[in-house]
């Protein structure tokens, strides 16, 4: 496994419990409007869920009668989705071994950005084929300009890769493949100063 991703993951297992309980409150308290909005405008049930971490997002899906499938790389994540009775499987996100057309929706929520920026148009490409006719990907990014291996004293011992991007980047890649249907920005207040996160929904451009 590259390094970006090994070290990732280690930070991700190691830390699973921090990670988890992270995820929660972010989920309850910063994304109901982004999860409504994506769940009412979907034409179907069928959801991916890349980069599902421990399951927060997929536990609200599951919860209104949706059908997700949660795909991580961290094996703590995924059997912390499989505790919670969540569908959930491990594996690579740059090699997604998945059915056609299978989904009405992919949410990829600050999944993406552990991936260095040369690749994000390619990881797009993939997640393409995977969208019926009608469906739509949600993706949440951090807002900057850095690219990196990040320190963190909250994580000590373990290293993770983040990928910063401007809102100008973000749409203009983004429109080169889709049609972008909303967007958001998630400000996260911290001690020591705040988060800014991203948020598309989009739609597959049709010839």
């Amino acid at each position: 496994m590259d390094d970006y991703k090994s070290k990732t993951v280690k930070a991700f297992d190691k830390y699973y419990e921090i990670f988890d309980s992270k995820f929660d409150i972010y989920t309850k308290e910063f994304l109901n409007k982004e999860i409504n909005l994506f769940l009412t405008k979907l034409s179907g049930k069928e959801i991916l869920d890349l980069g599902s971490g421990s399951g927060n997002h997929s536990l609200e899906f599951k919860k209104r009668g949706f059908n997700p499938l949660c795909v991580d790389m961290s094996p703590k994540m995924v059997e912390l989705c499989k505790e919670r009775g969540l569908n959930a499987v491990r594996m690579d996100i740059e090699n997604l071994n998945l059915e056609p057309k299978r989904f009405d929706g992919i949410w990829a929520y600050t999944s993406l950005l552990h991936f260095p920026k040369y690749k994000f148009n390619k990881l797009l490409d993939s997640l393409i084929p995977l969208i019926k006719k009608d469906g739509l990907i949600f993706i949440g990014m951090k807002e900057g300009s850095s690219e990196g291996f990040v320190d963190s004293k909250k994580y000590p011992g373990v290293q993770r890769w983040f990928s910063c991007y401007s809102d100008e980047e973000l749409t203009q890649i983004l429109s080169k493949k889709f049609n972008i249907i909303f967007k958001s920005r998630t400000q996260v207040e911290e001690v020591k100063g705040g988060k800014t996160f991203l948020n598309y929904l989009c739609k597959l451009k049709t010839a």
